[in-house]
């Protein structure tokens, strides 16, 4: 695959506001890799609090100074991954962030994926384990959107998420079904995952905008068969 990444170019006004707003996290110059072993690092496995997010920010030379403005745009994307109640961050979802926004093969991406949210190292993803990490990228992938609506004060992207959240149902479970299909007890081994995940059907749900990309082409099957 050689240098071959994953991201997809969109050329779209939108994408490409939504594209400047993820540059800001500093993340899309990075290594994949090397954001996950960063991320973990600095946690206890399953979660990161404030100061170990911010050294785990350090670490990769991004600036983490935003965490001290409660009202950076930046701050309040990062506390939409986070378990408000006990202030914590799950580490598989600033993982899957990594994954969604750091530089590296559809391959590579999709075993540090199967790794990121196989959380009882059982050698297989389980269908709890597959709708969170479903979940979380379209979480991310949308709340990037949300990032350029409040940084930027691009209000006409309200409509664009409006767009996406409305095939949600559709993109997801296609992902889910995509994943699964021929699978037992809803269960995918690591092998046939990463072959699954970086196949030319899927390879684009391994980066943020390649997942809007995949929500937009089932929300408008949706509207040719008039199911939205």
């Amino acid at each position: 695959m050689g240098c071959q990444s994953s991201r997809i170019p969109e050329s779209s006004q939108e994408e490409i506001i939504v594209g400047q707003a993820e540059s800001l996290l500093s993340l899309t110059k990075l290594n994949s890799e090397t954001i996950d072993k960063a991320f973990s690092r600095f946690s206890n496995g399953v979660n990161s609090g404030p100061h170990e997010l911010k050294e785990s920010l350090a670490s990769l030379g991004i600036d983490n100074s935003f965490m001290e403005d409660s009202q950076s745009p930046i701050n309040k994307f990062f506390g939409s991954l986070k378990v408000v109640e006990e202030n914590l961050y799950p580490v598989k979802a600033l993982c899957c962030l990594g994954i969604l926004l750091g530089k590296g093969t559809p391959h590579k991406k999709a075993n540090l994926m199967f790794q990121n949210y196989d959380r009882d190292c059982s050698g297989y993803i389980d269908k709890e384990e597959l709708a969170n990490m479903i979940y979380d990228i379209h979480h991310i992938s949308l709340g990037l959107v949300q990032l350029a609506i409040e940084f930027f004060k691009a209000k006409k992207l309200k409509n664009y998420k409006s767009e996406l959240e409305s095939a949600r149902p559709f993109s997801e479970n296609a992902l889910k079904l995509m994943l699964i299909s021929g699978m037992e007890n809803y269960e995918i081994g690591k092998q046939e995952f990463v072959s699954k995940f970086s196949s030319k059907e899927i390879r684009k749900c391994t980066s943020a905008s390649g997942y809007r990309l995949f929500c937009l082409e089932f929300l408008n099957a949706g509207k040719l068969y008039n199911l939205i």
